[in-house]
């Protein structure tokens, strides 16, 4: 038995650039994605104008996330991947049901909901029009006798879209003004209390996050 190191190593580097190519020349990035206006957004902005490489752990998540959808998603029968805009934002929800968004998360979290879970949500209904979605999320870490799903349903008052259209709006003008000065300095920094997060980050040093 004769193992070629160097023709597993051309083997994978092809599975990591054809993820390169997906991300970043794929439909799912067209245009200005919600994915690039949640959580930090100093950190989406590099992303889109200095992109990195992608890497095994990468493929990994890619790979873990597309087979629990595609396995959720063929159980309902319903619309997938439904790609959708509205005031210039592209939206990809996870499956339609009607016409209420469902997305589907996973977490090691014992029992926190991460708010940025409710944020990607909301503003999927804010580019649907609708007041109302699902999350659906796997702890994959869950002990033997608690439930490793969690099924949530989410409602908003017609106030509270108001407000969260206004903010959808207000970060996609921000974003689109940094990238077309190239200055991430317009772009607000994280919360301090999430500020450690920016210790794992690859633009930590580009953008200041752990020094402010």
């Amino acid at each position: 038995m004769l193992l070629k190191t160097s023709v597993a190593n051309d083997l994978k580097k092809t599975f990591l650039t054809k993820l390169d190519a997906y991300y970043n020349n794929g439909k799912v990035r067209e245009g200005l994605h919600i994915s690039s206006l949640i959580f930090c957004l100093r950190q989406n902005f590099f992303r889109k104008v200095n992109p990195q490489p992608h890497s095994l752990k990468t493929l990994q998540f890619f790979v873990d996330g597309n087979s629990r959808h595609s396995a959720l998603q063929s159980l309902l029968g319903l619309r997938s991947e439904v790609r959708f805009e509205r005031f210039g934002v592209v939206g990809t929800v996870d499956i339609l049901d009607g016409k209420f968004p469902v997305e589907i998360k996973t977490t090691r979290a014992a029992n926190a909901v991460p708010e940025h879970y409710f944020t990607q949500l909301s503003y999927y209904c804010v580019l649907l029009g609708v007041c109302e979605g699902f999350l659906v999320i796997q702890r994959v870490n869950c002990k033997d006798e608690k439930d490793p799903w969690e099924f949530i349903h989410v409602e908003w008052s017609v106030d509270e879209m108001e407000k969260l259209e206004d903010e959808l709006k207000e970060k996609s003008r921000l974003f689109r003004e940094a990238l077309d000065s190239k200055d991430f300095s317009l772009l607000p920094r994280l919360d301090s209390s999430m500020r450690w997060k920016c210790r794992y980050c690859f633009y930590s040093k580009d953008c200041g996050g752990i020094r402010g």
